[in-house]
């Protein structure tokens, strides 16, 4: 659309509407492509809610950019805006003064400073980085003051804990325990996880077996065999209270151990305590588990720890993944393995500060969070393509760095300023979504796009005027 606005204002330019497809059908093509595959890279996932909407929205992109290119130019065919009556015949000159010719002057004359220090920046954002953490917990899904945090709260001030941990222990055939030595086993258990940390509660088989008084003048063995006996008449009971399952033999006893759902407690420490306290009920004074004896833990609090460990790797193969593909087309289009590289620089210098920034401050990554590095570095790659598109055109007629450096600022800053507050403002609707990972996906989406704006309007016109810019002129992609 701006290049149809730009072709109006043109009168040697008789058709607008043909000039605008011709000029700008390749990097429209170029970005929706890039795009694409930023939020293709999504697929990766194992998680389905981040596979689908990486899927979906790729499909999306590509579609509503072939309806663009075939409708736009369509439209300003049949309904031609007005031409001006008294154009501007010399742009250079009236615009001599602008904001564009003042930013090309002063990162010209600072482009070292602006580049070093960009650069610097993103190495201590990658630092922090590295102390990302993922969490999907029930207080980080929505806000304090929600009616859902309301009720957990008073549901644990007046209940109990509300988060299981799951532990099965199945004793099959090859034990030698009888079944009220396998009762006395998890009775065990449930003593040893009571004074596990964390844990408010316990529930297991043992929970729904009553109370027995040995009588007097009875030998250990007869009471034991009685207690068997009496005991392994109650299956049906413990069965139907879902606390023990026999599956050909092998019987499953279930212990739950309830841990706060709003406390600081870490979940994998939880895990690894409740494991270590069953083993050792298990192995007792030896130090293998007795034969024919397993445990598993199982449940909510497993699955919370393992979905969280795979956002993180979601995380970093997805915006790995995207990198790769786009680095390689980035290469082919800029005609070189260097230039291609420096015009990534741009490109990851959002979901570096951003996500360098959440590490730092120790803010945990959601779901909504993990979707945001790919799709921003697809959106970022837009701007980094139309600006260096003009950047090159003007080089290859043989202007210097400065100039094809303003005459890129003018006629894609505009654009590119408006595109990003569109789609930032647009995004930012799901800001006050009381679902939290939705809210922050808005939010990071929002600053993702800004600090893509500059990160193509200050950090990538430095590293052109830098040395680096060499690799970008017709010379140098000959070689």
């Amino acid at each position: 659309v701006n290049y149809y606005f730009d072709a109006v204002k043109d009168p040697e330019i008789e058709q607008p509407a043909a000039y605008a497809f011709q000029v700008g059908w390749l990097p429209c093509l170029l970005s929706a492509g890039t795009t694409a595959i930023g939020l293709a890279s999504l697929l990766v996932s194992r998680l389905t809610p981040i596979r689908l909407f990486g899927g979906y929205a790729a499909c999306g992109v590509l579609i509503t950019t072939g309806l663009l290119l075939s409708l736009i130019p369509g439209v300003f065919s049949v309904w031609p805006l007005k031409r001006p009556n008294q154009p501007d015949l010399e742009p250079d000159t009236t615009e001599r003064h602008d904001v564009w010719n003042f930013l090309t002057r002063t990162i010209n004359r600072f482009h070292v400073f602006v580049a070093s220090f960009s650069l610097v920046m993103m190495v201590v954002a990658g630092v922090g980085i590295m102390q990302i953490s993922t969490s999907v917990r029930i207080e980080t899904l929505f806000p304090q003051q929600s009616k859902i945090i309301q009720d957990y709260h008073w549901l644990e001030d007046n209940v109990g804990a509300l988060v299981p941990i799951e532990v099965v222990v199945s004793c099959s055939p090859e034990s030698t325990l009888d079944f009220r030595e396998q009762l006395l086993l998890i009775w065990n258990m449930e003593r040893q996880l009571r004074k596990t940390a964390n844990v408010n509660k316990v529930i297991s088989t043992m929970t729904f077996a009553p109370r027995f008084h040995r009588p007097k003048n009875i030998s250990d063995d007869q009471f034991n065999y009685q207690l068997n006996q009496i005991l392994t008449g109650m299956k049906k009971q413990f069965i139907d209270s879902g606390y023990l399952k026999i599956t050909d033999g092998v019987h499953q006893f279930r212990l739950t151990s309830y841990v706060s759902s709003l406390n600081a407690a870490d979940y994998n420490a939880c895990l690894n305590q409740i494991g270590e306290k069953v083993n050792a009920s298990l192995r007792g004074s030896n130090e293998k588990l007795p034969r024919g004896i397993s445990t598993q833990q199982t449940g909510i609090m497993p699955l919370v720890h393992e979905i969280q460990n795979q956002l993180m790797a979601d995380l970093f193969q997805s915006f790995l993944f995207a990198f790769l593909i786009i680095a390689v087309v980035m290469t082919i289009v800029q005609g070189g393995l260097i230039s291609g590289l420096v015009s990534m620089v741009s490109n990851v210098f959002p979901p570096l500060m951003i996500f360098g920034l959440l590490g730092w401050l120790s803010i945990s990554v959601d779901i909504g969070s993990v979707m945001t590095a790919s799709v921003a570095l697809g959106i970022a790659v837009d701007d980094t393509l139309h600006y260096l598109t003009f950047y090159r055109r003007r080089l290859d007629a043989g202007y210097s760095s400065v100039d094809s450096v303003l005459y890129a600022y003018r006629h894609c800053g505009k654009a590119m300023i408006q595109t990003s507050v569109i789609c930032g403002l647009g995004l930012l609707v799901f800001a006050f979504s009381n679902f939290v990972p939705t809210s922050r996906f808005a939010w990071m989406m929002f600053g993702l796009l800004f600090m893509a704006l500059l990160g193509d309007l200050i950090v990538l016109p430095a590293l052109l005027l830098s040395p680096l810019g060499r690799f970008f002129s017709p010379a140098a992609v000959q070689e």
